[in-house]
């Protein structure tokens, strides 16, 4: 995946990297990060740069945690452009991970409040976790934090459907149910007897 890290019962590992190659990237990636260098986005970090370069030779397995490398680098640059760029790269370079989609639909949202993309690649996302069996809560929960962000309450009840229906669900790339986008709903403008159901798996799971 790419963008944001999932929580770590639902990150991705590296493939064929080995551990001791993934920390020693990250600590060329840490020295690299202090460093400028021109790009058509204008200044970026040369950790930037150094992950593009790995990119363009990368085996098809170890794209996903090189991607979400970048993404973070691009994050800690303050630069939307360019991350929504990766993003959307990602998105398109692994069109079935379904973290990916989630990212992007994230990244669009609070980057550029864009209503229609952001939930076309937010409900791709939850689509493609409930096709392969995982990652559905997470994606879920995430379309569910997007759609308030852009207004949009039927991608909200939506989420929230998947996220009633997958109660009690157990499968080894997932995350636990999170609560913090309740506060954000108006009940006024969402089913009342949804709300109540996922209010009660709130309080049966524990409000986080």
């Amino acid at each position: 995946g790419c963008g944001r890290l999932a929580p770590a019962s639902c990150s991705e590992e590296p493939k064929t990297v080995t551990n001791e190659e993934y920390e020693a990237l990250h600590s060329e990636i840490e020295r690299l990060r202090p460093h400028r260098v021109e790009s058509a986005f204008g200044p970026i970090p040369a950790s930037v740069k150094h992950l593009e370069t790995l990119l363009e030779s990368a085996a098809q397995e170890d794209r996903p945690p090189l991607y979400t490398l970048l993404a973070g680098e691009c994050s800690h640059a303050r630069n939307d452009r360019l991350h929504l760029q990766v993003l959307r790269r990602c998105a398109a370079e692994l069109p079935d991970d379904p973290l990916s989609h989630s990212s992007l639909a994230f990244g669009l949202a609070l980057m550029e409040g864009d209503r229609k993309e952001s939930v076309e690649a937010g409900r791709r996302a939850v689509a493609l976790a409930k096709a392969q069996n995982v990652l559905v809560r997470y994606c879920a929960g995430d379309l569910a934090r997007v759609a308030p962000m852009v207004d949009d309450y039927e991608a909200l009840h939506h989420a929230t459907e998947v996220l009633v229906d997958d109660a009690g669900s157990r499968r080894l790339e997932d995350c636990g149910y999170e609560f913090d986008f309740l506060g954000r709903i108006d009940r006024t403008r969402f089913d009342g007897d949804l709300l109540g159901e996922f209010e009660a798996l709130a309080e049966h799971y524990g409000r986080r």
